[in-house]
């Protein structure tokens, strides 16, 4: 007698499994995507290219056009004369023919605040007026050039600017030799003048004496 043979199942449990596993291309694609995020965490945490550490936006390159720069500033420092203008020694040489010129020239310094002034004689004529002055006095010679609106300052040159020795006395630091481009100013009857180092200002009318002359040209 025979046992009945039990029915087949329609399907085995390996069967069940392959069809319950997911399919290897979905599990690929998930570990891609979790691998990109966490690339992307790790950049903007480690400040990755494109972020600086303030997580604003930066251009790749440009790392030093965004230094800041120290400005600097050129102080430019004050001029200053050798002397005061009490204690420098000027010689006005008259070179405009002009009688009692530099005696004027002197009075107008020396209530423009050099009151060491002497007048003399230039040894030639001149068209205009010029500012000499000995080593190391050049900004004196500047100042002195200014107070008479006179734009030429040079050394002394070897070649003696006064007629005779007495014009430019020794230990002169300034010689200014006056010519008929500042008569305007050193003759006007009424001169307006600035004392050096003052904002005053003081009204003075020229000396009109005359100091000898040694010949017969016109007297300083």
């Amino acid at each position: 007698m025979t046992s009945p043979r039990r029915p087949k199942q329609s399907g085995s449990s390996q069967d069940n499994r392959r069809t319950d596993a997911p399919p290897s291309e979905f599990l690929g694609l998930v570990l891609v995507a979790v691998a990109v995020a966490l690339g992307i965490i790790l950049l903007v945490k480690g400040g990755g290219i494109g972020f600086d550490n303030d997580s604003k936006n930066v251009a790749i390159g440009d790392k030093d056009k965004n230094v800041p720069t120290e400005s600097s500033t050129t102080t430019t420092p004050a001029v200053s004369t050798s002397v005061p203008a009490a204690q420098l020694k000027v010689a006005v040489l008259n070179g405009a023919g002009k009688s009692g010129f530099a005696a004027a020239g002197a009075n107008f310094l020396s209530l423009a605040g050099y009151p060491t002034v002497t007048a003399g004689n230039s040894a030639t004529q001149v068209a205009t007026s010029s500012v000499y002055f000995a080593p190391g006095y050049e900004n004196d010679a500047a100042a002195v050039a200014k107070v008479l609106s006179i734009g030429e300052v040079k050394a002394i040159p070897a070649t003696a600017l006064g007629r005779s020795a007495a014009d430019v006395p020794d230990g002169t630091a300034v010689v200014v030799v006056l010519g008929p481009d500042v008569d305007a100013i050193i003759s006007a009857s009424n001169t307006t003048t600035t004392a050096a180092g003052s904002s005053g200002t003081t009204t003075s009318t020229p000396a009109t004496t005359a100091k000898s002359a040694t010949t017969t040209t016109a007297a300083n």
